[in-house]
């Protein structure tokens, strides 16, 4: 077992590891060649608060009853801000892929395209299906900026399913979107 710092460090430089020394921002290899740059800022864009409604739905099942693998849905939301204007669209497919073994909830993939006025958005990820839509809980899938302001800005985009009280009252789910820009 190697005890001190010294001895990692030789390590390192025998083996061409990269040394990462504790509270130090920038990483060096054996040699002490910078590895890393300084640690990265962002500038980010947050939208805590727009309730995403289903205007309409085309679900495929198969045989069977219920969710199951490969229950696939492509549908088209509106987005609408807290003052109740429409601010934008989303249009999206998520398709049933696996039956965790661990608990028997249902795993999806989804896939969205949504514009916010002129920007848009691709989003993706595994959601625990079982979880957001039946018990409450909250999904998140990886966003990036494809056109617009927010061109290739990255981040969060979470949904949490609830009443509904934006017409038409079929489902309707809360969305915070964090986008930020890494400055280097």
């Amino acid at each position: 077992m190697l005890k001190s710092l010294a001895a990692v460090a030789a390590l390192a430089a025998a083996t061409g590891s990269i040394l990462l020394v504790p509270g130090s921002a920038n990483a060096k290899d054996a040699k002490g060649t910078k590895k890393w740059g300084p640690i990265p800022t962002a500038t980010c864009k947050e939208w805590p608060s727009l309730t995403d409604v289903l205007l309409w739905q085309k679900e495929t099942i198969p045989p069977g009853e219920g969710l199951q693998i490969g229950t696939d849905t492509i549908y088209h939301d509106k987005l609408v801000d807290p003052t109740g204007a429409t601010v934008g669209y989303e249009d999206g497919r998520i398709t049933v892929i696996q039956k965790r073994a661990s608990d028997g909830h249902f795993i999806g993939w989804i896939e969205q395209t949504a514009t916010i006025g002129k920007d848009e958005f691709k989003t993706s990820g595994l959601l625990d299906m079982t979880e957001v839509i039946f018990h409450g809980g909250t999904g998140h899938m990886f966003a990036v900026g494809t056109r617009g302001a927010y061109k290739g800005w990255v981040g969060d985009w979470t949904l949490k399913v609830e009443a509904p009280t934006v017409e038409p009252k079929i489902w309707q789910a809360h969305d915070t979107v964090n986008i930020c820009k890494i400055n280097r």
